[in-house]
């Protein structure tokens, strides 16, 4: 799809995610810190990616995201 919207000049936004926190794959919630023995950059990407996601449902678009 995100291949085939611009065609349509329709817009669209696409992301790959593929940091593991804390070991555990994806969808499999969390027992334990996720953060537990990451690097400082792994909260930075957790801030960035929620007001992300938050820019994105406010209005459409998550490169508003205050950063």
């Amino acid at each position: 799809m995100a291949e085939t919207f611009p065609s349509a000049d329709l817009p669209v936004n696409s992301y790959m995610f593929n940091v593991y926190a804390n070991g555990v794959p994806a969808a499999c919630g969390y027992a334990v810190n996720p953060f537990e023995g990451k690097p400082e950059t792994f909260k930075q990407l957790a801030d960035m990616m929620s007001r992300m996601w938050v820019a994105f449902i406010h209005n459409g678009n998550p490169n508003h995201n205050g950063s």
